[in-house]
């Protein structure tokens, strides 16, 4: 089984949160409530922080990576760890931990019950294609691979599938089996998001 769901920029959920402005690239299961209903496996959204200093929301039984596309922010965790983030940087950190962030910036955020994995990664304009591989962990049913255009313009090729993508637009792939994701005709900087995951029951 392979499942892929195109979401144009102008068809993405947006809502607003006590920091800014968010919008919802993909949930799973599709159609949940998403943010603090916490009834779904993995949220990954973009959000703005609009002001200089901002208190992040908890997420209860989640697990957060944020890598910046915009801006630069300070995270003050309450553990006491900090991370000094720029664009394209990240940090993952329980979903639960008091957050605070200094700073203006946009975010590109995945929300993963703490069951499951993920991981974030990016890649860059290359004249050559791009080959990713959706690969199995046997400790999961399936594996999502997301893509979100930060560039002008890319097209992402799964099996017989293209997906001509603008910037802001992003694509999702669910499979039960491995899978080749072909990056061709790459403008800019492509976030690639991954992870493993069994469905709640």
């Amino acid at each position: 089984m392979i499942e892929c769901i195109l979401k144009r920029h102008d068809q993405q959920p947006v809502c607003k949160w006590q920091g800014g402005v968010t919008r919802q690239f993909a949930i799973y299961p599709e159609g949940r409530e998403g943010a603090t209903a916490f009834d779904y496996d993995f949220e990954i959204t973009s959000s703005t922080m609009d002001y200089p200093e901002t208190e992040y929301t908890i997420y209860e039984g989640y697990d957060r990576i944020l890598m910046i596309i915009d801006g630069k922010v300070t995270l003050n965790h309450g553990d006491g760890s900090i991370a000094d983030l720029k664009k394209y940087e990240y940090d993952m950190f329980a979903g639960n931990m008091k957050t605070s962030s200094k700073g203006i910036a946009t975010d590109y955020e995945m929300m993963i019950s703490e069951e499951n994995k993920g991981l974030i990664r990016i890649f860059e304009s290359d004249n050559e294609k791009v080959i990713v591989d959706i690969k199995k962990d046997m400790d999961y049913e399936l594996t999502y691979c997301g893509f979100y255009c930060d560039g002008d313009d890319c097209l992402i090729v799964v099996n017989e599938q293209r997906f001509s993508l603008s910037h802001g637009d992003h694509v999702s792939i669910i499979s039960s089996e491995e899978a080749v994701c072909i990056i061709e005709e790459n403008s800019g900087v492509i976030i690639n998001s991954v992870i493993y995951f069994n469905p709640r029951k």
